[in-house]
């Protein structure tokens, strides 16, 4: 389903639904010709007990994993924010620091903001890490750890610029966290394997008219699909420009470039 992320949203919830109306619509055409209604009808009682255990069942493991995933996406994004914040402090941090510091931390955190914009931010969206970003977030802890503090006119600024640069490697480390801590396969198989018995479960309770049959089974088959398509979208919370974007990275870069050409 990979492929399913890099075209736009829009387009991708269309293929999942045409996808599941052909699937749908072609099974449940199979299954009327192979069962006459009146053999189905027989065993709708027992089948409706077994059927609802069964949905109750699929319904709270669904649940589940969309509460969960909607929070990891949530708490991504609050992280992105969090790196975001100590990038601007860090480089406003540096404006105490004498003027040859100052300059190459300020260029430093401005290098390492473009590289996880315009470099990693495409290399998450399939899954690695860059390496210009890790060569830019190198060089800012050389250039504080080389510092000599003793020069520092207000050595708090230095340890606080420590302080800021640790929240940062935090916020890093949890960006990828985020990226990596997807929905183990067996739970993919669980949903997926249930997800296809609730679907043929509705195909065997038949109906004198077809059409409402038809619109009815095919209604709850492009439900289910794309519910495991959101749950598949939430895990993947760095693959599509309608996720978590770089625009808040985009808006800190214009803020640095406006001060560093302004001082």
């Amino acid at each position: 389903m990979n492929i399913l992320l890099r075209f736009p949203l829009p387009l991708s919830i269309l293929i999942v639904i045409i996808f599941s109306v052909t699937i749908s619509y072609f099974s449940l055409k199979f299954v009327k010709k192979k069962y006459p209604h009146e053999l189905l009808k027989e065993n709708h009682e027992v089948a409706g007990y077994i059927f609802n255990a069964f949905s109750i069942m699929f319904s709270v493991l669904i649940s589940f994993v969309v509460y969960i995933n909607w929070s990891d996406y949530n708490q991504a994004q609050k992280n992105v924010y969090e790196e975001i914040n100590s990038q601007s402090n860090i480089f406003h941090l540096a404006s105490g620091f004498p003027d040859s510091v100052k300059k190459e931390m300020q260029l430093g955190i401005l290098e390492y903001s473009k590289a996880v914009c315009y470099d990693e931010w495409y290399d998450m969206a399939i899954g690695i890490r860059s390496q210009k970003v890790r060569d830019a977030y190198n060089k800012l802890w050389d250039l504080l750890l080389n510092m000599d503090v003793n020069s520092l006119t207000h050595k708090t600024l230095y340890e606080q610029g420590i302080s800021e640069l640790n929240r940062l490697s935090d916020s890093r480390r949890q960006r990828y966290f985020y990226l990596e801590n997807t929905i183990p396969g067996l739970v993919w198989f669980i949903l997926l394997f249930s997800a296809l018995m609730s679907v043929i479960f509705t195909h065997f309770f038949g109906m004198r008219k077809k059409v409402p049959h038809y619109i009815l089974v095919i209604s709850f088959t492009t439900i289910t699909m794309l519910i495991l398509f959101l749950i598949y979208v939430l895990d993947h919370p760095y693959s599509t420009d309608y996720m978590i974007t770089p625009e808040p990275f985009k808006d800190l870069i214009n803020q640095m470039e406006t001060i560093i050409k302004a001082g």
